[in-house]
C-alpha cells in the first residue's frame, strides 16, 4: 500500500516536468506544419544546403521542413549556411519561406554576420531587405557597433584576422582567399554604411 502513494507523486512530478505530455506536443506541432502532399526528401537540408541542391532546398520548403534546424556540430542553420558560402539563391529561397533571419550559430554569428564576414553582398542584401537586425553583435567584446558592420570594418587586415579566416575556412571547407575576403569586406562595407 504504501508503494502506490509513492508511485502516483512520481508519476506526476515526471510529467510536471516535462515527460511525456511535452513530448506529445512537440510531435504534434511539427506533423501540423509537415505538408502530406509532398514527397519527404531524402536528402537531409542541412546537406542539401552544403551542396548548394536548391532542388532539394524548395522541396524541403514545400514538405515544410524545419528551416532552422542547427547542425550538431556548430548550431549552423541552413541560412547560417546559406550566409557562410555565399548561396544567393538558397538564401532567397530560405527567407522567403520565413526562416529564422537572426539565430545565432555556436559562434554568436546570425546568418548576416556571416555573410558579411564572408563578404557576400547579395546574400547580406537579401537578408537586410528581409529585415535581418543589423545591431546583432557577434563578439561579447564590441560595444556600440553594430556586429555586421564591425565584421566587415574592423581593423586592418592583420595576420590576427587572416588567421581567424584560415580557421574559420578549415572548420567549413572553404578555401583561404585573401584577395576576395578583403574585396569582399570592403564592399559589405560600402553597403552596410548605406543602410
Amino acid at each position: 500500500m504504501v508503494k502506490k502513494y509513492l508511485f502516483i507523486p512520481i508519476v506526476v512530478l515526471i510529467s510536471l516536468c516535462g515527460g511525456e505530455a511535452d513530448n506529445a506536443e512537440v510531435v504534434e506541432t511539427t506533423e501540423n506544419t509537415v505538408n502530406t502532399n509532398v514527397e519527404q526528401p531524402t536528402v537531409d537540408l542541412l546537406v542539401s544546403v552544403q551542396d548548394n541542391d536548391l532542388n532539394t532546398v524548395n522541396q524541403h520548403i514545400a514538405y515544410g521542413s524545419d528551416l532552422n534546424i542547427q547542425d550538431g556540430t556548430f548550431s549552423n542553420t541552413p541560412l547560417n549556411f546559406a550566409g557562410i558560402y555565399g548561396l544567393t539563391e538558397i538564401a532567397n529561397a530560405l527567407v522567403n519561406a520565413g526562416a529564422d533571419l537572426n539565430l545565432v550559430n555556436a559562434d554568436n554569428f546570425t546568418p548576416l554576420c556571416n555573410a558579411a564576414a564572408w563578404g557576400h553582398t547579395e546574400v547580406v542584401t537579401i537578408l537586410l531587405d528581409a529585415g535581418a537586425d543589423i545591431s546583432a553583435k557577434c563578439f561579447e567584446t564590441q560595444i556600440g557597433l553594430s556586429v555586421a558592420v564591425a565584421i566587415a570594418i574592423s581593423a586592418p587586415y592583420s595576420d590576427y584576422i587572416k588567421a581567424l579566416y584560415v580557421d574559420h575556412g578549415e572548420k567549413y571547407n572553404i578555401p583561404y582567399d585573401e584577395a576576395k575576403i578583403i574585396a569582399g569586406r570592403e564592399k559589405v562595407t560600402e553597403l552596410l554604411s548605406s543602410r
